[in-house]
């Protein structure tokens, strides 16, 4: 296969003090600042932001840049195209081993990967995936969450045929069965049971990965920009909490913009979990990355070993957000 780079119910007063812990970002005129994001549930925070005016509340000029996917979000900030990039950490830990001068200042999001498989494939466990076609999508966290599934069951990638599709792909693919499987995120899953209906069935995977999603920027726009960020933050740390105290009013928000039934966006809601913070999760989750890495050969030229992530994660604009979000010992 051709390989490429790539909550619970809070009560109304807890609601209350958490907007409240929420200031305003002091500033004299609004910072203009280029976000590079995909319209997807990942992005909550950003889409809730921009429909309740927060960034405007915290003294951003938000240009948003549109983009299908993390990868190519982070390519707009490496090609000065953009300022900061939400995205995974698949195209994170390509860039960190390749020395790229990026600073991670928050993850916003994770979320568990799903395998859904076609009830005619005879597929009941992880070890009937021996032989199986599988839809992945190459190059991100679905390829990866698959190559630790199947290491999971002691079986190799090789063990398996792996089917290169889209996300948006795979619900007409596992329902036409040119593929047993389907290896992805939400909403994809639930789209893909939409479709199916009794002929679908959520593989147990043992939420054998997660998946995160991460404000990255480049180490010299931090130079000048720092306030910048801590604004935007500021604004995403608003989101958040209204997405808390208001999930009635987010999934519709949310169903508008992203473009998918509100049934799909209560029904995936589960599997992400939406906090801002650094924690160790991130170089956890990126160690995991490299390994698969290392294992596949999917890695810059010379690189022989896991690098240490620590310095790429920059906890400063956070920290000047919300210090208590913050709990990653070693970080400077």
């Amino acid at each position: 296969m051709h390989r490429i780079w790539t909550g619970p119910v809070v009560s109304s007063a807890l609601a209350v003090a958490i907007a409240a812990a929420v200031a305003p970002t002091p500033a004299l005129s609004a910072e203009k600042v280029s976000l590079a994001y995909s319209q997807t549930l990942y992005s909550s925070h950003v889409v809730i932001a921009r429909e309740k005016g927060f960034f405007a509340k915290h003294g951003v000029e938000l240009d948003p840049k549109l983009f299908t996917n993390g990868r190519l979000t982070l390519d707009a900030v490496l090609a000065g195209a953009a300022d900061i990039s939400t995205t995974a950490e698949t195209p994170i830990s390509a860039a960190i081993m390749a020395e790229r001068p990026i600073a991670i200042v928050a993850r916003l999001a994770k979320a568990t990967p799903t395998t859904l498989v076609h009830v005619d494939s005879g597929i009941a466990g992880v070890q009937d995936l021996k032989g199986k076609k599988l839809g992945i999508t190459a190059g991100t966290g679905s390829e990866v969450y698959t190559f630790t599934v199947l290491a999971k069951a002691g079986l190799k990638p090789s063990d398996a045929t792996f089917v290169n599709l889209r996300p948006e792909d795979m619900p007409g693919a596992l329902a036409n069965r040119s593929v047993d499987a389907i290896n992805t995120w939400q909403p994809n899953i639930a789209n893909a049971e939409r479709v199916l209906g009794n002929k679908a069935k959520v593989l147990d995977t043992a939420r054998a990965y997660s998946e995160s999603w991460n404000l990255v920027v480049l180490r010299d726009y931090l130079k000048t920009k720092s306030n910048a960020v801590t604004a935007l933050i500021t604004a995403l740390l608003e989101a958040e909490a209204f997405m808390t105290a208001n999930k009635a009013e987010s999934f519709d928000i949310l169903s508008r913009v992203v473009g998918v039934d509100r049934s799909v966006v209560e029904q995936s809601w589960s599997n992400f979990e939406f906090k801002i913070a650094i924690d160790k999760a991130i170089p956890d989750i990126l160690e995991a990355h490299s390994q698969w890495r290392l294992a596949t050969g999917n890695l810059p030229t010379g690189v022989t070993r896991i690098p240490d992530f620590m310095p790429a994660i920059v906890p400063g604009p956070l920290k000047a957000a919300d210090p208590a979000r913050v709990t990653l010992p070693g970080v400077q």
